[in-house]
C-alpha cells in the first residue's frame, strides 16, 4: 500500500492539488485498513496499519531529503533521528500513561465524603 501511495499521489496531484492529495489518499488507505479489517483480516489488519505508517514515514523522509539535499546518503541521519524520536516519545508516552494510571486514577476513583448507607 505504501508503494502504491506515491504513484497515486503523482496521478491525483494535478487534479486535487498538492495539499489535498495526500490527505485523500491516506484517508482512503486507512479507511480500507480499518473498514475491511473484519472482512479480510489476512490483508487488512493492525500490523498492516503499523507497517503502512512506518513505510510512509520512511518514504516521505527519503523523498523530502533527496529533493532538498540532492545527496543519496542523507537518509541515514534522518532515519536515526526518526528512530530516536520514536523511542524517546514512546518512553515518555508509556511512562506518562503508567504514571497517570498509578497516581491519578486512584485519586479520581476514591470516595469523597462520608458514606450514604448509614449502617444499612
Amino acid at each position: 500500500m505504501a508503494a502504491c501511495f506515491f504513484p497515486i499521489y503523482a496521478m491525483l496531484t494535478p487534479v486535487l492539488g498538492a495539499e489535498l492529495t495526500p490527505l485523500v489518499v491516506i484517508f482512503i488507505i486507512l479507511f480500507l485498513i480499518i473498514a475491511l479489517g473484519n472482512a479480510v483480516p489476512m490483508v487488512f489488519n493492525n500490523f498492516n496499519l503499523v507497517y503502512f505508517t512506518a513505510a510512509i514515514g520512511f518514504y516521505s523522509v527519503f523523498y523530502g531529503i533527496a529533493a532538498v539535499t540532492k545527496t543519496p546518503y542523507a537518509l541515514v541521519p534522518e532515519t536515526l533521528k526518526m528512530v530516536v524520536v520514536m523511542i524517546v516519545g514512546g518512553v515518555f508516552f508509556t511512562g506518562g500513561t503508567l504514571l497517570f494510571i498509578q497516581k491519578a486514577i486512584p485519586k479520581l476513583m476514591a470516595p469523597k465524603g462520608p458514606s450514604a448507607t448509614h449502617g444499612m
